[in-house]
């Protein structure tokens, strides 16, 4: 896949997962959305459609009073009725004229291609790309609401898997040590969460809130050593098979899948039996020279439907093959699923990073409530 991440980015989002344990040590271990009765995070990314009289973004859940409104940076706090209107009741936010609150038009979410953006082609929009930049041009626009809210989660809830991980489990019993490493692409390098792009609130990928949750469940110490790599594919993993194992991991985190489903005209989707096949393979070399060490397998998040290189029906697939692999040491962290209810709800571009295929920071957490909960006490 075409990226757009630099050396220095890498170099970053590295030396920010060395550090943010430590930042993490004191912090409180949120509930995640689905077991909680208030919601901090939950992003906005407003878009004024074609024949709409206001600009407009729909919250998780339905506030039971005033959402309180943010920039995603937490350096500005927006006003009701001057920079936002919402009525009691509903999940929606409009913009009124005047409002603080930056926004798009739907026009502005399909600009003209440039050296930058000429693969993110509109499945929809012929002679279009779709809106699309990695750093922080989208943390720039979305705003983040905290709220309680007046009814419960009643989607999809992450499933508990703690029977297929004893060994795990039983560290965490104990409080003994674990090794954490995580092997994936992108997402799980960091992109896009503010820690890695070096934007206020500078909170940490998911791999970094797993071992935060990990360690706050129990664990004495949790050493996290992330392998990822940017635009890698499962076949890559396999590759990095002897490095998971000079990390010598107690648990190991496999998360490929975005670039799997992604296509050229010159290189086309891994096959969802491929996939698997790639998968299987880390798994039973990582286990052949570790055996006590388990495994959690990632199905990612949904890539932009409109994203014309993206092949879309890769994604439920992937989940299901993963799903095959289940068993005694290894459990599915289906963000998958997850990501297809939130999506019912929010638009795209609430919980993206890039516009294309990364998360942003509510995302970031949402990966990590999904893995955690696999162990959750």
């Amino acid at each position: 896949m075409r990226e757009t991440l630099n050396m220095w980015k890498i170099l970053v989002g590295f030396l920010l997962s060395s550090v943010s344990l430590y930042c993490l040590a004191g912090a409180k271990l949120d509930l995640p959305f689905w077991k909680s009765d208030s919601i901090s995070g939950d992003t906005l990314f407003f878009i004024q459609e074609v024949g709409q009289a206001r600009p407009a973004a729909s919250l998780l859940l339905v506030p039971k009073s005033a959402p309180r409104l943010t920039r995603a940076t937490r350096d500005t706090q927006y006003v009701l009725g001057k920079d936002f209107t919402w009525k009691p009741g509903s999940r929606m936010i409009e913009l009124p004229a005047g409002s603080r609150i930056q926004f798009k038009t739907r026009d502005e979410m399909y600009p003209n291609p440039d050296a930058e953006t000429s693969f993110a082609v509109s499945s929809g929009h012929s002679g279009r790309v779709l809106l699309f930049a990695e750093g922080h041009v989208f943390h720039d626009v979305q705003v983040v609401a905290a709220y309680e809210t007046k009814g419960h989660w009643t989607g999809l809830v992450p499933a508990k898997k703690s029977k297929l991980l004893p060994k795990t489990i039983a560290r965490l019993k104990n409080k003994e040590s674990i090794n954490l490493v995580v092997l994936g692409d992108s997402i799980s390098a960091g992109a896009n969460a503010s820690g890695f792009i070096g934007e206020k609130p500078n909170t940490p990928a998911y791999p970094d809130l797993v071992a935060h949750g990990l360690q706050a469940f129990g664990s004495s110490r949790v050493t996290l050593r992330n392998l990822s790599v940017g635009g890698t594919r499962s076949e890559w993993g396999v590759t990095r098979v002897p490095d998971v194992l000079l990390a010598g991991p107690d648990l190991l985190i496999i998360a490929f899948g975005m670039n799997d489903a992604f296509h050229t005209r010159d290189i086309g989707a891994v096959s969802p039996e491929q996939y698997r096949q790639n998968i299987l393979k880390i798994i039973n070399e990582t286990r052949e020279a570790r055996p006590g060490c388990e495994f959690i397998l990632v199905a990612p998040m949904i890539g932009n439907e409109e994203w014309d290189d993206l092949e879309h029906d890769r994604f439920p697939a992937f989940r299901d093959e993963l799903e095959g692999l289940e068993g005694p040491g290894v459990a599915v962290a289906d963000v998958t699923s997850l990501w297809a209810e939130l999506l019912k709800r929010k638009n795209f571009y609430d919980l993206t990073g890039n516009g294309l295929n990364h998360p942003n920071d509510f995302g970031h957490k949402v990966y990590s409530e999904v893995i955690l909960e696999l162990v959750s006490p």
